[in-house]
């Protein structure tokens, strides 16, 4: 079992997350590549039945495979950490909240550039 690959792939799914929650604060084309993510994103999760792409390849890498009943997912131990425990429903409504936000303020800087 490889060790370091799942790592990698957390890191690269925690600097997304943070990339999506406050891309806003970009100027330039990182400030539009940031605008073209957010949708990306949520149409990725949608194709690919609620779950990320990284969350597979960690599972892969690490051996364990989803249970029947659906294992928590990347977002969902982020907030454990903090002792709160959302449901899946709570989870997509925060996070498609979140991104919402921080895309209309990316938004509204574009328009007053």
């Amino acid at each position: 079992m490889n060790v370091v690959m799942p790592k990698l792939i957390q890191w690269l799914h925690i600097a997304i997350i943070v990339f999506l929650l406050f891309g806003f604060l970009a100027s330039g084309s990182l400030l539009y590549f940031h605008l073209t993510s957010i949708p990306l994103v949520i149409g990725h999760w949608h194709m690919n039945k609620g779950e990320c792409i990284l969350t597979q390849w960690e599972r892969r890498w690490t051996g364990t495979s989803a249970p029947a009943e659906r294992a928590p997912n990347f977002t969902q131990q982020l907030f454990a950490k903090c002792h709160i425990h959302p449901s899946d429903q709570q989870v997509e409504w925060i996070t498609h909240g979140l991104l919402v936000l921080s895309g209309s303020i990316s938004v509204g800087k574009v328009l007053l550039l």
